[in-house]
């Protein structure tokens, strides 16, 4: 049995001051959900506000359902292309390794929900939707505002002018090179070691005459291609609405120099050279979609541990600052939305402000668990996807081999795919809910209980549970 909370929002009778550090897909998305659960929310961006990557996004189930239940699905669907499969290739020849059919992981998952499908958007057109569903809804923005201190204790931000800003709450969606973390990090976790890894990301469209001289250029129109290469990985997808025949090649290697400051964001790619990668060692199908990419952008990208806590005094993390995971797979945007939606839930049903703390360690309860399996799985797939050559590689491309033979049933598919399907079909209402189904009659009074109980009573769906 599935525990889940209603997919009605609720508001709190109470209204928090929340400050948002970062106007990202991250800022945004939890922005959003406070905003929806009654709070004052101000969000809070160095930058002007502007900027748009042209890039892909890959919004799985986990992230799908998030969007459905903030009632957005009828726009994403028309911003998107619903995924068919995604192939595994080697980076170097070409050749097809494996497959992994999104509609087959909804059957094995005997997932009926229309709304968990896996689609293929541009990032920019989420983050300009979710820009204009949160002013809709009542949040405000400071751009040119870069907060350069924070006292955790009073829940005071610091701008770079000298001009303090005070609330209830901060939330640090800082992003992966995150000021905030430090805040919430003990000395073993700012001691450990992160992973620099150098983002190149080659995006363009189609045109009619590209695909009437190369009519292959459309083969995968609906699919995620994932290249395994010596020490690197690819994915190339398309994206956005169909018609549009956007396309992008992210490219994701290790990157041993400290990080240019340049490039601690998404910035125009100056030169391919600054990330010291050879273009000349992918297959000639990938070089000659990076030749019509017009769209060219770097980052470098600081994979860090799982932390121990997400949260302290009146700070608590989301996103990217919480937990960077790899760049260019299916998770690393649908966290921050997983994030998101826990918080807005949470806090929710707040009835006074004593009972912040209170709702803080729920959302550590509920998150930790989830990011640390995630990052154990995010280190373990790009190890896989990284691989040189030798016994190990070859023994994983024998293994993705089984899922091209014909007639593979819904138990070989599970036996490959397993856990990667139950990574993607999360719910981040389910847990929540369990969570409220054991805790929330001890946070509550019993006066509120009584009267909030028909609200935030957990329901108890008939479909199987996520195992």
């Amino acid at each position: 049995m599935i525990y889940e909370l209603p997919h009605v929002p609720t508001t709190a009778p109470i209204s928090l001051k929340f400050t948002v550090v970062g106007g990202g897909l991250a800022g945004l998305a939890t922005a959003y959900a406070l905003r929806r659960a009654g709070h004052n929310v101000l969000v809070v961006e160095k930058s002007d506000g502007t900027a748009r990557s042209p890039g892909g996004l890959r919004s799985s189930p986990n992230m799908t359902k998030v969007l459905a239940k903030w009632g957005l699905m009828r726009e994403v669907l028309q911003l998107a292309t619903e995924l068919d499969n995604t192939n595994f290739l080697s980076a170097h020849t070409g050749e097809m390794l494996g497959i992994m059919s999104a509609k087959l992981i909804q059957e094995i998952q005997k997932d009926s929900d229309p709304n968990s499908s896996f689609l293929l958007v541009t990032q920019g057109e989420v983050h300009e939707l979710m820009y204009n569903v949160a002013r809709r809804e009542g949040v405000t923005f400071r751009f040119n505002s870069a907060v350069v201190e924070a006292d955790i204790q009073s829940g005071v931000v610091t701008l770079e002018d000298g001009e303090e800003i005070e609330a209830d709450l901060i939330v640090g969606a800082d992003g992966c090179h995150s000021g905030l973390r430090r805040y919430v990090e003990n000395t073993e976790e700012k001691m450990s070691k992160s992973e620099n890894v150098g983002i190149l990301d080659f995006t363009g469209t189609l045109t009619n005459e590209d695909v009437e001289k190369d009519p292959r250029l459309l083969e995968h129109k609906s699919d995620l291609d994932m290249y395994f290469g010596n020490g690197f990985y690819v994915s190339v997808h398309f994206h956005s609405a169909p018609e549009k025949r956007r396309f992008s090649v992210v490219i994701a290697h290790p990157y041993e120099d400290d990080v240019p400051i340049q490039y601690e964001d998404w910035k125009p790619l100056e030169k391919s050279s600054d990330f010291n990668f050879d273009l000349e060692q992918l297959a000639p199908w990938l070089r000659k979609l990076i030749s019509l990419a017009t769209h060219k952008w770097g980052r470098i990208f600081t994979v860090k541990e799982t932390l121990q806590n997400v949260n302290k005094s009146r700070l608590v993390l989301v996103g990217e600052a919480f937990h960077a995971i790899s760049p260019g797979s299916f998770l690393s945007g649908a966290m921050s939305f997983e994030d998101a939606h826990t918080l807005g839930c949470l806090f929710s049903a707040i009835q006074s402000k004593s009972q912040i703390n209170r709702f803080l360690t729920a959302y550590d309860e509920i998150r930790l668990p989830r990011s640390s399996f995630v990052h154990h799985k995010d280190a373990y797939h790009r190890g896989v996807a990284t691989l040189p050559p030798g016994p190990y590689r070859d023994t994983r491309d024998a293994h993705l081999r089984m899922s091209l033979q014909q007639g593979m049933g819904d138990a070989e598919m599970a036996e490959i795919y397993g856990e990667d399907i139950r990574m993607f079909t999360y719910d981040p209402g389910v847990d929540t809910g369990a969570w409220w189904n054991q805790y929330g009659s001890m946070v509550l009074d019993p006066e509120s209980r009584t009267r909030r109980e028909s609200i935030m009573e957990v329901q108890i769906a008939s479909s199987i549970a996520i195992s």
